[in-house]
């Protein structure tokens, strides 16, 4: 489910950066007003003065250019929580930490992705425990082997006696029996 999540958001944000180019497209062509001119005034000739005409030229350039500011917003917007939101799941060791970037997600980005990511069971952050549990009690083993290895070496070279070995030894296996 985290990674149906992930994979989700990451279109999301896709989406988000296309949003954000059409946005500037829109935004330049606002600026087109003579084409946008031109293209009124075939349509309205005959129906409106050549004022009119630039005047609803002039409104229609500024309306697309509000439409290309807002789509560059939303397109950043939805591109940052859905790069947060991804960013903390991968990172999540609770489900209460992805609850508010799903959310955000759900609103400002990918629906889906957001609707995943709050919907991932909290057992699916708990196997991620499961693993660094895993890996720190082998690394713990390995540690003990080592430090038993050089407790008989310095009993050997007569560092140590074999009484201090033993109660070095048990001081050892009992730190890492807790």
């Amino acid at each position: 489910m985290k990674l149906a999540s992930k994979v989700f958001l990451i279109l999301g944000a896709v989406a988000d950066v296309f949003i954000f180019i059409f946005g500037i497209i829109y935004a330049v062509i606002s600026g087109m007003k003579e084409m946008i001119y031109q293209e009124v005034t075939g349509k309205y000739y005959s129906q409106y003065t050549e004022a009119q005409l630039r005047e609803l030229a002039d409104a229609t350039s500024t309306i697309i250019l509000i439409l290309g500011l807002i789509m560059i917003i939303i397109g950043i917007i939805g591109f940052i929580f859905a790069i947060i939101t991804v960013t903390k799941l991968s990172k999540a060791t609770n489900k209460k930490q992805i609850i508010v970037p799903a959310i955000f997600s759900l609103i400002f980005s990918c629906f889906i992705g957001g609707l995943l990511t709050l919907l991932i069971p909290q057992e699916d952050f708990d196997e991620g425990k499961k693993e660094v549990f895993a890996k720190a009690s082998e690394d713990s083993a390995s540690d003990i082997t080592e430090r038993l290895k050089k407790l008989d070496e310095l009993e050997k070279n007569g560092t140590i006696t074999k009484e201090e070995k033993e109660k070095i030894k048990l001081k050892i296996l009992d730190k890492y029996t807790k």
